[in-house]
């Protein structure tokens, strides 16, 4: 085998290497961040519709209050067809107290904190938010990720999501999602 064979053999392996290299990472990303396109208003101002945003996938444990999540709507009270999420914000997290003034629903929750495995979500736009204001507690398993960050909103700059850990914005609500 001449010289150039070899450099050949050699560059064609070191494309096949670059190409599973780049396949096994772009596999990888989809399964730890997704890009959903919000589609109602319940999160206004701070996302509208036509904004897309980066989710990574987190685990229910990692979740704190203030920090904006996007879950899998209820089959059973939400029988929606096809793939719609909700984008909501998290008020209260496991072990976090009960906001029984902000949230109607738990009002008369017997627990002092919100349980594992329960999330208390609102939307940032509150007439136009169906959240943990009428429907109570979310389960945790609902939740596919936190929102890392937006990749493009219609009609202004761009901007990271606000967090208001510790405290509840003075607006809440969605349309229901």
């Amino acid at each position: 085998m001449t010289l150039a064979g070899i450099a050949t053999i050699t560059a064609i392996g070191a494309g096949s290497a670059l190409l599973i290299a780049l396949t096994t990472t772009a596999l990888t990303m989809r399964r730890r961040y997704v890009v959903v396109t919000v589609a109602g208003l319940s999160m206004a101002p701070t996302f509208r519709p036509g904004d897309r945003l980066v989710v990574g996938r987190t685990a229910p444990g990692r979740i704190r209050a203030g920090d904006v999540v996007v879950l899998t709507p209820d089959p059973l009270s939400n029988p929606v067809p096809g793939r719609l999420w909700l984008v909501k914000r998290v008020a209260a997290a496991p072990g976090d107290p009960v906001p029984r003034t902000e949230v109607p629903a738990l009002a008369d929750a017997a627990e002092l904190v919100v349980p594992q495995g329960k999330l208390v979500l609102l939307g940032d736009n509150t007439e136009h938010s169906s959240d943990s204001r009428q429907h109570g507690y979310f389960d945790a398993r609902q939740l596919v990720g936190r929102v890392v960050r937006p990749v493009t909103e219609t009609g202004r700059p761009r901007q990271a999501a606000q967090r208001h850990a510790g405290s509840l914005p003075a607006s809440h609500g969605s349309e229901p999602e």
